[in-house]
């Protein structure tokens, strides 16, 4: 199944949230298919969302080596007033 950006969408998510609810509870049964449908919703949504925080990464990485090489550039001009630039950020090791 395709995964498109909308499927990250507020609604979205609450409709995936909706599909872990029911399919967790035990005393509700789901009519006949449903029960087959709902993981794969959630799927979707999962993949989405890892697809998104690799997007972010990626994102993220770009914008620091941007913020190395202005720094770069800037060289000494702006030796001694690091003090107050705030810590850069550890770069998460993608899950396994």
């Amino acid at each position: 199944m395709l995964v498109r950006a909308d499927d990250l969408d507020p609604l979205a998510a609450l409709r995936v949230l909706g599909a872990t609810d029911r399919l967790d509870r035990g005393d509700d049964p789901l009519p006949a298919g449903e029960r087959e449908r709902l993981p794969e919703r959630v799927r979707v949504f999962e993949r989405a969302a890892r697809q998104r925080v690799a997007d972010l990464r990626t994102q993220l990485a770009r914008a620091e080596e941007f913020a190395a090489t202005l720094a770069d550039r800037l060289g000494g001009a702006t030796a001694g007033q690091g003090q107050d630039a705030p810590p850069e950020a550890p770069v998460p090791t993608p899950p396994a």
